[in-house]
């Protein structure tokens, strides 16, 4: 069994001038008797809420600030959801049969924020292209089906804010093969799907790099 390297970065807020806080390294499944990625997901929570010191994560490692330009590579891909799918989003887990996280999240950290859920699809290989990043994540939200997303969640530059005050991480699949990026977008050449970005784009454009298409205006 592979046992890649995910890498989570964590930041104080969400402007494009942020800066990276903190960094850890973790495999998947631990091996070597190291922590598992997802128990120090849990840790890092629940340090969040012991310190009350708040920070939004991300599987997506940045040279220095929260832009896509800094992306450096991302080793899981993150789709965020109103906590109110979550039975729609692991039934819909349990069809893909891919090892997930799935993190109990929020809108922001204000009193009145919104539940919300990701689901994080670890991945056999880093993706360094932001491009194929929202190509992967696109395919998978159609795949998945539930049109409630999170604007934004399928950019690379896509930072979720996990619920503090009840820290929940759970593995799910952990069986089955890790999402190879590649290869589901190689099965998937063809299959256009809208793609999710952060910018509006103008009914079936393909773009150049035949990754996208957009609704013509």
């Amino acid at each position: 069994m592979i046992d890649p390297t995910l890498l989570m970065s964590l930041f104080a807020k969400r402007t494009k001038d942020a800066l990276v806080k903190a960094t850890h390294q973790a495999t998947v499944y631990g091996q070597g008797g190291n922590p598992a990625m997802d128990d120090i997901i849990r840790c890092y929570i629940e340090n969040m809420r012991d310190t009350n010191s708040p920070r939004y994560m991300t599987f997506t490692e940045y040279r220095r600030n929260h832009t896509k330009d800094d992306v450096l590579s991302c080793s899981a891909i993150m789709l965020e959801y109103p906590y109110s799918k979550r039975q729609q989003l692991e039934q819909a887990i349990a069809r893909l049969a891919y090892p997930t996280y799935q993190i109990d999240t929020q809108s922001d950290f204000t009193a009145k924020a919104e539940a919300r859920i990701v689901v994080a699809f670890p991945l056999a290989q880093a993706i360094k292209d932001p491009r194929h990043y929202t190509r992967a994540a696109s395919l998978l939200w159609d795949e998945i089906g539930i049109d409630a997303t999170t604007d934004g969640c399928v950019s690379a530059t896509f930072l979720f804010a996990p619920y503090i005050i009840n820290p929940r991480v759970i593995f799910r699949n952990a069986d089955e093969p890790l999402l190879d990026a590649k290869l589901y977008i190689e099965f998937n050449e063809g299959h256009l799907v809208y793609a999710r970005e952060e910018q509006k784009a103008p009914e079936m454009i393909v773009t150049d790099d035949g990754l996208f298409a957009f609704a013509a205006r």
